[in-house]
């Protein structure tokens, strides 16, 4: 597979990208072959993601959720841990 293909777009280069799956232009950021995309880009201008949930094509699993808890939520309730305070 070569490194790089021309993107029909704009005429740049556009590269492979592992997190997208598809071929994606280093200059106008068009995502060849997709509309839109869980990286959240969209041809449209929106955030891909969210028009990707709209239309019901995938669900999305939620980003994971830092902080926002205590200690006590994660370690004294639980059961496997042998002791408690």
């Amino acid at each position: 597979m070569p490194n790089e293909k021309e993107c029909p777009n704009c005429g740049g280069s556009a590269v492979f990208v592992d997190y997208c799956g598809c071929w994606v232009c280093t200059q106008c950021e068009k995502h060849l072959g997709r509309v839109r995309c869980y990286c959240g880009w969209s041809e449209s201008g929106r955030n891909g993601r969210v028009e990707i949930q709209e239309i019901g094509i995938d669900t999305i699993d939620p980003e994971p959720e830092v902080g926002g808890g205590s200690w006590d939520d994660n370690f004294f309730d639980d059961p496997y841990s042998g002791c408690r305070w």
